[in-house]
């Protein structure tokens, strides 16, 4: 019998441990790689969705252009129905008043409507970043207990040492460690 066979049941109990651990850390890859997954589409959602806040954006800065310059014209075109004193030229003053009159109001409209859907925009841009924080804390989480596991892998390291140390019969007296079977924070 080996005289130091209280150490080496001890050696082989921390390496069970680190095995199990090994095992749990092992289990969380698949999750780690959907938390992965997760947190891209998270933030390929908020880029997609800005970058059609600032489309939206632009086309409501032309569209207001647009209106001004149809308010300009129907200004014109007042002018020009004030100052006509013939009853044909009056008419087709009229039809120009009223098709400006109709253009700013469609522009006007479709503005609202832009309006409208750039604040929903912004609300999904709003719930995709929240969204994308979750999973990035969610994450952090998880990759939380592979930080835990560096400090496993370094007494698996110098577990294999003593092992090593063993088998070339180098058989020096060791200490039993104090192994905690739950790992720390």
């Amino acid at each position: 019998m080996h005289p130091n066979i209280d150490e080496l049941l001890a050696l082989q109990a921390d390496d069970n441990r680190i095995s199990d651990i090994e095992k749990k850390i092992a289990a969380l890859a698949p999750r780690l790689k959907e938390l992965d997954s997760i947190r891209q589409k998270a933030a390929d959602a908020v880029q997609r969705t800005e970058s059609a806040i600032e489309s939206e954006q632009q086309r409501q800065r032309d569209i207001s252009a647009r209106v001004e310059l149809h308010k300009k014209q129907q200004e014109r075109n007042l002018a020009q129905l004030d100052s006509i004193k013939k009853m044909k030229e009056a008419t087709a003053a009229m039809s120009q008043v009223e098709t400006t009159r109709r253009l700013v109001a469609e522009d006007e409209s479709e503005l609202a409507a832009m309006g409208r859907r750039t604040e929903t925009m912004r609300a999904d841009v709003e719930r995709t970043r929240a969204a994308l924080t979750a999973a990035e804390e969610e994450q952090a989480s998880a990759r939380g207990g592979d930080r835990r596991g560096a400090g496993h892998a370094r007494s698996r390291a110098q577990g294999s040492a003593r092992r090593a140390g063993w088998k070339s019969g180098e058989c020096r007296p060791v200490a039993p460690r104090q192994v905690r079977s739950d790992p720390e924070p």
